[in-house]
């Protein structure tokens, strides 16, 4: 994620039945690539970084604001996140070098977004900051 390798991230919601329920996507794009030499804090934006920091915050209160217009999850709801990202990666870390378990799993290219073709797309919230753009909207499955 900080080279920007992601294009999605989304947190996806699944019945008991593993039958999709909802999805929420967030789509993270940036103008630019800095090199390794560079650090994101040397970057020149009309946005101070407090002032990101309060827009994505308002993209999580978004979410919990639309709790008040969506239907009632099922009982035994699951859930995951999922980071679609540009190039393929293997899943290694300190964690799993530690325990030996793998904190993530790759999907398989089937699993992408499968479950969600032919959703219903619902807006909730866009910044712009010029140097950063984040979307997000809402997945519904199709009827």
């Amino acid at each position: 994620m900080q080279r920007w390798d992601s294009q999605t991230v989304a947190l996806e919601v699944f019945d008991f039945q593993q039958r999709p329920v909802e999805r929420f996507v967030f789509e993270l794009h940036s103008i630019f690539v800095l090199s390794p030499h560079q650090n994101a804090d040397s970057v020149t934006t009309e946005m101070l970084w407090p002032d990101l920091e309060l827009q994505l915050r308002a993209f999580l209160l978004r979410i919990h604001a639309t709790n008040s217009l969506l239907k009632p999850l099922p009982e035994d709801s699951k859930f995951s996140v999922v980071v679609d990202m540009e190039r393929p990666v293997v899943p290694a870390s300190l964690q799993e070098n530690k325990t030996g378990v793998t904190p993530w799993i790759p999907a398989g290219d089937g699993q992408k977004a499968d479950a969600f073709s032919g959703s219903h797309l619902i807006p909730l919230k866009s910044v712009d900051t010029g140097v950063l753009q984040v979307r997000n909207h809402k997945e519904e499955p199709g009827i």
